[in-house]
């Protein structure tokens, strides 16, 4: 193992990835590292993903302990399961400078998330999670919801591939509703249906103006209809801080299609809404068409696989986003010559500041040059031209 740990280790980063590495793997490493005389301190990246680590993790919360600058740990696709998650719960608590953590795919279950949010709240520099496919339900939604409710640094959460359903997205909404820090947040394929998309929108519409609040959302591959869609759009009326939505793959169909899109004739703030493969058809082309058209911020609406609507209204809505696009990079362009014009002023007023000043120098240098001398002739001389002039006279 020597060899694979003098290939992947370097001064900053562990990165043994698809290496079935277990927890004695890791014993080894560390006694490799001691041997080495590497200093596990100056370590900043661990990525241990896809390998055969699973409890008892005693190595892996020892080498987390001694890896304490750690700020990017990586343990998918690992079977920690909720019994190794508690092991590791105070060993990543240690770990006060961890900004990102990755246990996607690791069998975290709904005990699980409840140990693996209770860190997370407790964890000052965290800006990223990632728990993709951990089996979580409707239960874990209460975690999700309690975390979010205390507003920590924490900027992007992605829960995909796991079983929220609608009552474990009210969860998570009640808890976004108050929350004022996170910035993306994953819920692709969580089989969330209107109910759940409904208890989301709320949260969206709840939002302060601005852009303290969500700017991606990804509802992907879930089961929303044109109902969900409706609330979306209402909230999104609302909403001025998402940038980007994604509702791709869900049955939209077409009615659900132009109740989703009839925000944009309003909002000035999405940049990106992800149609893709929602069963749009002709039917409602016109009325997407003529919502989408009103807008002038967004600038990408995937359509892919839709193919119940002609390539022609496809090319239609398409050359919206384009022209607003073309918009964004002009205004973009004149943004960036306003701020170089006003830069070049700046300057200009400083250097004629300046030269004022150097002109002023001219004038006074002389002067006070004149009175340095005097005051040296008075003081270490004795000599006064008032006094001597006098005597003489």
């Amino acid at each position: 193992m020597d060899e694979m740990f003098e290939e992947h280790v370097t001064v900053d980063t562990i990165d043994i990835r698809l290496e079935d590495l277990t927890d004695e793997g890791i014993g080894k490493l560390i006694d490799w590292c001691k041997k080495e005389k590497r200093d596990l301190k100056a370590v900043k990246e661990i990525d241990l993903g896809n390998n055969f680590i699973e409890p008892p993790l005693d190595n892996l919360a020892l080498l987390l302990k001694q890896t304490s600058n750690a700020d990017n740990i990586d343990l998918r696709e690992n079977k920690i399961t909720k019994s190794g998650i508690y092991q590791l719960q105070q060993p990543l608590l240690d770990l006060r400078k961890l900004a990102v953590l990755s246990l996607n795919g690791c069998q975290l279950w709904d005990y699980g998330a409840d140990v693996a949010f209770n860190a997370a709240s407790q964890m000052p520099a965290l800006r990223a999670l990632h728990l993709v496919d951990n089996f979580f339900s409707s239960e874990a939604g209460k975690h999700v919801g309690d975390f979010l409710k205390k507003n920590t640094p924490l900027a992007e959460l992605f829960l995909d591939y796991n079983k929220f359903g609608d009552d474990g997205a009210a969860l998570v909404a009640a808890g976004l509703r108050v929350n004022r820090r996170l910035r993306k947040l994953g819920m692709n394929d969580n089989g969330i249906g209107d109910d759940g998309a409904a208890s989301l929108a709320a949260a969206l519409a709840h939002g302060r103006p601005g852009s303290a609040g969500l700017h991606l959302l990804d509802l992907s591959v879930n089961q929303i209809g044109e109902k969900g869609a409706a609330a979306l759009s209402d909230a999104l009326v609302q909403n001025t801080s998402l940038l980007h939505l994604d509702v791709g793959a869900n049955p939209l169909y077409g009615a659900g299609g132009a109740a989703m899109v009839k925000f944009l004739e309003t909002n000035r703030t999405l940049t990106c809404l992800d149609l893709t493969n929602v069963n749009l058809d002709n039917e409602s082309a016109p009325e997407i068409v003529a919502s989408v058209s009103q807008n002038v911020t967004v600038r990408d609406i995937p359509l892919y696989v839709n193919e119940e609507m002609d390539m022609s209204w496809k090319e239609q809505i398409a050359r919206v986003f384009v022209c607003n696009r073309e918009h964004h990079e002009l205004q973009s362009k004149a943004a960036a010559a306003r701020k170089v014009a006003e830069k070049a002023k700046a300057d200009l007023r400083l250097t004629q500041r300046r030269a004022r000043i150097a002109q002023l120098g001219v004038v006074l240098l002389p002067l006070l040059l004149l009175a340095a001398a005097v005051a040296f002739a008075v003081y270490y001389l004795g000599f006064s031209p008032g006094t001597d002039t006098i005597a003489e006279l």
